[in-house]
């Protein structure tokens, strides 16, 4: 079996096992939905915005970052119930798993926001260069959050504190973004608040969705692609490392 047959059967499978649950994470990204409604309630001056055209990009947002993180629960379980073992048994090289779970997250990203990411086309300008730098952020950034959630899987052996640590990485990432929050208010909140999420790769993704789609032209891309980037690689070297290296210790 070749490299790219061993990879795409574990990302298949992975989509599978995320489909079932995808009611549960649409629950969480509703949850998200409904904190932000409240805070804009309370910060309606400070917001002087078309709202729902900015918080749609955000939506997906963190519908890509929720759907990602769906990757901690498969490889936790995973080393949890031993089936890494099965895979260790089979003609799989050990890079391959690795390259499938990450893969695996940016589908399931992809995937989950697509259904997001067309009303904010319709709702905005389409260009098809623009939509696939969209598409590119999506997929790069699905991979670099899954990453930190394997990551989180492959150090963290009890289920109540992966879950607790699971949640709060969850919440910290869309919450201490420009998802729903311009990144103005935030800096009347605190100016660090504002520069982590300015380093924040799910307010990344958002701002690159409203330039792409509307209601936001930005002008200097590269300033809100460079630093976010960065922390995806770095995320993406750190869950790939440990993830082999659970593999090869049989975690």
């Amino acid at each position: 079996m070749t490299l790219v047959r061993q990879i795409s059967a574990i990302v298949l499978l992975d989509f599978f096992d995320f489909w079932r649950v995808r009611w549960v994470i649409a629950g969480f990204v509703s949850i998200h939905i409904t904190d932000a409604l409240i805070v804009l309630v309370v910060l309606d001056r400070l917001i002087p915005l078309n709202y729902i055209r900015f918080a749609l990009p955000g939506i997906a947002a963190s519908a890509v970052t929720l759907a990602a993180l769906d990757q901690s629960r498969k490889v936790f379980w995973e080393f949890q119930a031993r089936t890494h073992y099965y895979f260790r048994a089979l003609p799989f090289q050990p890079i391959a798993l690795v390259l499938a779970r990450l893969i695996g997250a940016a589908v399931k990203a992809s995937a989950y926001s697509l259904g997001l990411v067309v009303p904010v086309a319709i709702l905005g300008s389409i260009d098809l260069g623009k939509a696939a730098v969209s598409v590119a952020a999506i997929l790069f950034a699905g991979m670099g959050v899954g990453a930190l959630g394997v990551a989180i899987s492959t150090v963290i052996r009890e289920f109540g504190a992966w879950s607790a640590a699971n949640s709060l990485l969850a919440l910290i990432l869309v919450t201490v973004s420009t998802a729903f929050y311009p990144l103005h208010v935030l800096e009347l909140v605190s100016p660090l608040l504002a520069m982590v999420a300015a380093t924040n790769p799910v307010s990344s993704v958002a701002d690159i969705l409203r330039w792409a789609f509307g209601p936001i032209e930005i002008s200097d891309l590269g300033a809100v692609v460079t630093r976010p980037s960065l922390v995806l690689l770095v995320l993406i070297a750190l869950g790939g490392w440990l993830y082999r290296l659970a593999l090869v210790r049989g975690w």
